[in-house]
């Protein structure tokens, strides 16, 4: 496979042809990159980012957003709470620091009848929070409202 191709710019000058060219260049360099399924498998999702890392000899982790993107699907939409926590326990794994992450596995178990795990992970979204000083409110709303389950 050929790994260069000559374009001419005819719209361009001799200034911006290198801007053109190195466009060009990246857009070929990390062709394949970007998650482009918008559906729900969080197989695919997981073998995308696989390759990646083969191909870029990099650990490139599925970024948050996607699985919790898939989780809610899971959750919200088709009503699948263990398909909701396989995803939301990929983004505890990868991002073990984030306290939505441990929020969102929080709400999938608590939605899969798992109210002691739930409880475990909302105590830990809390913490983790509390420590980066960020907005910690939901967090204690879905503690407080799981509290009113266990009574």
């Amino acid at each position: 496979k050929r790994l260069v191709n000559f374009r001419e710019y005819s719209d361009s000058g001799h200034g911006d042809s290198s801007v053109h060219g190195m466009f060009d260049g990246l857009k070929q360099l990390f062709k394949g990159y970007f998650f482009l399924d918008k559906g729900n498998d969080i197989r695919k999702l997981k073998k995308h980012f696989s390759q990646l890392k083969l191909r870029f000899d990099y650990d490139v982790r599925i970024p948050e957003l996607f699985v919790k993107q898939i989780g809610y699907r899971a959750v919200m939409g088709e009503k699948n709470p263990k398909k909701a926590i396989a995803a939301f326990q990929i983004n505890v794994k990868n991002y073990p620091e984030s306290a939505d992450a441990h929020d969102c596995l929080g709400e999938a178990l608590e939605a899969d009848g798992q109210l002691r795990a739930a409880e475990l992970s909302y105590r830990t979204a809390i913490r983790i929070g509390t420590e980066q000083k960020i907005n910690i409110q939901p967090f204690r709303a879905h503690l407080d409202r799981l509290k009113e389950k266990l009574n």
